[in-house]
């Protein structure tokens, strides 16, 4: 829920920029719901990409990511 906040603030303070996309990287940190949860809720507020939202040599919890995400994902930096 932070993250999502961090997100919200962000874009109220980007208001006279609409084109300007946010890309958040949380380290993977993130479990694959959480992950999802997060890109579903930060999406509406013009997200470029979500970068390394799970463990990175967990290919699996990036694809299922990905699969389920409307924020495009990256991964490997």
């Amino acid at each position: 829920e932070q993250d999502i906040e961090m997100v919200k603030a962000i874009r109220r303070g980007l208001a006279d920029y609409p084109n300007v996309t946010i890309r958040v990287d949380p380290n993977q940190c993130w479990s694959v719901g959480e992950a999802v949860y997060a890109a579903e809720h930060m999406y509406e507020y013009g997200m470029d990409c979500i970068d390394q939202p799970t463990q990175m040599y967990n290919l699996e919890a990036l694809r299922s990511v990905k699969e389920a995400s409307p924020v495009p994902i990256a991964s490997h930096e």
